[in-house]
């Protein structure tokens, strides 16, 4: 479990007893994704995403593209696909288990100016 301040608790009986981790950061921690018993993956404030491979008794930091956001979430799929869900729609990943990451998506606003009017025309012919 992440939060605050860089809070990290582990537990190796099933949630019977929880030892904090040094995380070496001060930056809120907002999501965690346990690969297995060794491999953590955690992330939050101010582009933090810190990775372990000993099961929580040591985090690195890891570098990504994306300075200066808040990381809320993180999901691998396999030991070197993952994938970080940041805000302003910023989504980094993985190919290498963490070593490296690229911005693979971004909402950037192009325009402040709001439409007067939208339209929707229906498909024709209508596939449903």
């Amino acid at each position: 479990a992440v939060g605050v301040q860089g809070y990290i608790i582990t537990t190796e009986d099933g949630g019977e007893t929880w030892v904090r981790r040094q995380s070496w950061t001060l930056n809120d921690l907002q999501g965690v994704f346990v690969s297995n018993p060794y491999t953590i993956t955690a992330v939050g404030n101010g582009s933090t995403v810190l990775r372990s491979n000993n099961g929580g008794y040591s985090f690195t930091w890891q570098e990504n593209p994306v300075q200066n956001i808040t990381y809320y979430g993180v999901h691998f799929y396999n030991a070197y696909f993952g994938l970080a869900v940041g805000g302003n729609g910023k989504i980094i990943r993985t190919v290498s288990g963490g070593g490296d990451s690229s911005q693979v998506i971004g909402i950037n606003n192009i325009s402040n100016e709001i439409p007067n009017s939208i339209n929707l025309y229906q498909n024709y012919p209508n596939p449903f």
